[in-house]
């Protein structure tokens, strides 16, 4: 259930761990379900990892593998969520660089890209295109009774990982209240809590920033 405190909003999201370096897109979807009906997190390990790998196949549609924009939002919006995206990218953006460094052909990559695209479109999937997003915009989305499924740079959110080139990951936002804001990360399959300014520099790849704001189905 869908609670705001004085100075807040928070989700009552349950956390679910990715089976894979690059199925988070899969593990939100998967918390989301999980959300909404929590019989989900009743299910033995290996279905739930199919049902992951299930949303994944759908969201990575028009990306290398980690999952784009439109085939998260469609991957969502076929399991019956009302979704929409915001961005400030306005074609594959940084998906282009990691096809290059992993030897995929650019046109494979465009194609792919214009059909999920088309049919997320089709899917009646509203799209926002919007300067900038920032942990305001995030805040906005929530007053608005949307969870939003942000896009992060994995290698800048574990300080572990320094070193490692720009990688697309997907988190849930649970809750802000006041400066701070609670996000669960399939990666670590825990929650975390960040200050503003430390999700303001983890948003996005190379300036390339999405949201998918889903909403609330518990919120009246």
């Amino acid at each position: 259930m869908e609670e705001h405190y004085n100075k807040g909003v928070h989700f009552n999201i349950p956390i679910v761990g990715q089976s894979e370096e690059f199925t988070s897109a899969g593990a939100c979807g998967l918390m989301l379900l999980a959300y909404r009906e929590r019989k989900y997190l009743k299910q033995d390990e290996s279905k739930l990892k199919s049902l992951e790998y299930s949303i994944w196949q759908d969201a990575m549609k028009g990306s290398v593998i980690h999952g784009s924009r439109y085939g998260l939002a469609y991957a969502l919006a076929k399991r019956g969520f009302n979704v929409k995206i915001i961005t400030n990218i306005r074609n594959e953006g940084y998906e282009r660089a990691i096809a290059v460094n992993n030897g995929i052909n650019l046109l494979t990559l465009e194609a792919a890209f214009k059909e999920i695209k088309e049919l997320a479109l089709k899917s009646n999937i509203e799209e926002k295109i919007v300067k900038n997003i920032t942990a305001e915009t995030i805040k906005n989305i929530m007053r608005e009774k949307m969870i939003p499924i942000v896009l992060v740079d994995l290698s800048k959110l574990h300080e572990d990982l320094e070193g490692m080139d720009p990688t697309p990951h997907w988190v849930i936002v649970k809750e802000f209240f006041e400066n701070d804001f609670v996000i669960n990360d399939p990666y670590l399959y825990n929650s975390l809590t960040l200050s503003k300014s430390m999700l303001n520099s983890i948003l996005g790849i190379n300036n390339d920033k999405a949201v998918i704001a889903v909403k609330d189905i518990k919120s009246r």
